[in-house]
């Protein structure tokens, strides 16, 4: 709970800001909920609730809807006050500042050049650079090897993305030509893939967090209304609504309206900070791909603009691979944000990287959202090194699975989120109709095209346009 209050400061000096956890028993109170565009920090469906931060205005007018809610900090100018003044106003703690990362990154450019190559890929508003750092053994070289891409600080208040980002940086170069199993490791993937890695994608953001706001701030800096000086009432654009896949598929998942937390921008792909994650693809073009954000311990696949996934076999790639993060290091649910954070985004990085297959390749991206708040390890460094023991086993794994992913090799699959049985038997033969079988393509737990069912597990039938599932209990 401190560290859930550490992340929570003052956003409107007009009056209290509660942070409330409001609760919701089915679909309509919580669609009631969002069409509000309330700012969400952040949610779980499997306890349908989300933490909120608001005024007494916005308190009350929930409560009039009948809403259950759960007040966590009744007012945060008075908890500050009391706790002597908001030192995170100035100080990032055990988090990176925008600097300090450049510093760094930039000292390990220099120490390491035969292995990294820091590249400037694009500029925000404010001309501050958005950095991305290649790693691999020519790193000059476009080697066409398989190519993974790691992203943090969409957001502005989610610091822990770049800490991790920075902890892979460091741990790969390193252990890289080193003995024993992490310098193994480490010198496979250097010598066998490309890894770009982009630890802060909004670099004004972070650093009015840094000098100006009470680290509560989400967007970039973008002029909306062109007055010429920042508004953090009416400015800024969200980074992670405004990638061009569904971008603006509909208010729910986004809003047009700029002084929203969830604005998405004057159209897609407006913002210049995301045009350089676009072009990054574009170029490198990723087979997989983590966008860290905070905070709810889980891991997000796409569809983030519907509650649904890509098409088989797809589908069974991303929940399998999902399934095995989250079994062998972290533990988290793992779906779609709909049924895993409990609402619905649009023109969102994960959509977009995965679902744009014109100007590039597929990639098969996941969000995760780490911790439990956002300035959780503002003064512990332990908490950073836990986050990073639950993150840095996935990114290694997914540089792996780059190599192939019809040929996943997994223990099990257990469709945990949502699973929609249109079958559930013992004898798949006898209870599904032989017509249905014959005209069928059968994908087994692996995602891997079969003639018959093998073990247990969910399979997948695939006749024209039409798919059924099969839960196999053997």
């Amino acid at each position: 709970m401190v560290g859930l209050i550490l992340s929570i400061m003052l956003i409107n000096s007009a009056g209290s800001v509660m942070l409330t956890r409001v609760y919701y028993q089915n679909d309509q109170e919580r669609l009631r909920i969002l069409s509000k565009h309330p700012d969400i920090l952040a949610g779980r469906a499997d306890g349908k609730w989300f933490d909120i931060l608001m005024g007494e205005e916005e308190y009350r007018e929930f409560k009039n809807m009948g809403i259950r809610m759960e007040i966590k900090v009744y007012d945060m100018d008075k908890f500050f006050e009391e706790k002597g003044g908001a030192h995170i106003l100035i100080n990032f703690g055990e988090y990176y500042t925008f600097s300090e990362m450049q510093t760094e990154i930039n000292q390990i450019a220099q120490q390491y050049p035969n292995i990294t190559k820091l590249d400037t890929i694009g500029w925000s508003w404010y001309n501050r650079p958005v950095l991305a750092m290649k790693i691999s053994d020519n790193p000059q070289i476009d080697e066409n090897e398989p190519t993974g891409l790691f992203t943090g600080v969409h957001h502005a208040r989610e610091p822990i993305g770049c800490s991790i980002c920075m902890d892979f940086i460091r741990w790969l170069c390193e252990n890289y030509g080193q003995p024993g199993g992490a310098g193994d490791t480490a010198t496979f993937l250097v010598n066998e893939r490309e890894i770009w890695i982009v630890p802060v994608v909004n670099p004004d953001g972070y650093t009015y967090n840094e000098q100006n706001a009470q680290g509560m701030w989400r967007k970039n800096q973008r002029d909306n209304d062109n007055n010429g000086y920042f508004n953090s009432d009416y400015d800024g654009v969200d980074l992670n609504r405004n990638y061009g896949y569904q971008w603006g598929y509909d208010d729910w998942g986004s809003s047009p309206n700029p002084p929203d937390d969830d604005y998405r921008g004057p159209s897609a792909f407006s913002e210049p900070e995301v045009q350089a994650i676009r072009q990054l693809c574009d170029v490198a073009q990723p087979q997989v791909a983590i966008n860290y954000h905070s905070y709810s311990d889980v891991i997000l696949t796409p569809w983030g603009y519907i509650d649904d996934y890509p098409p088989e076999p797809d589908r069974t790639i991303y929940l399998a691979m999902a399934d095995t993060m989250s079994t062998n290091w972290n533990g988290w649910p793992y779906g779609n944000p709909s049924s895993t954070i409990g609402y619905a985004a649009n023109g969102v990085s994960d959509d977009w990287m995965y679902g744009e297959q014109d100007e590039k390749p597929k990639c098969y991206a996941y969000t995760f959202e780490v911790g439990s708040s956002f300035w959780q390890a503002v003064n512990d460094t332990n908490i950073i090194l836990q986050q990073i023991a639950e993150t840095r086993p996935c990114m290694i794994y997914l540089l792996y699975r780059a190599q192939n992913f019809v040929d996943i090799k997994e223990k099990k699959y257990v469709y945990k989120p949502l699973l929609r049985k249109d079958f559930i038997t013992r004898n798949p033969l006898k209870s599904i109709p032989e017509k249905l079988l014959l005209s069928s393509k059968i994908y087994n737990p692996l995602g891997r095209k079969i003639k018959n069912f093998e073990k247990g597990g969910v399979y997948i039938l695939k006749k024209d346009k039409e798919v059924y599932r099969v839960l196999y209990l053997k």
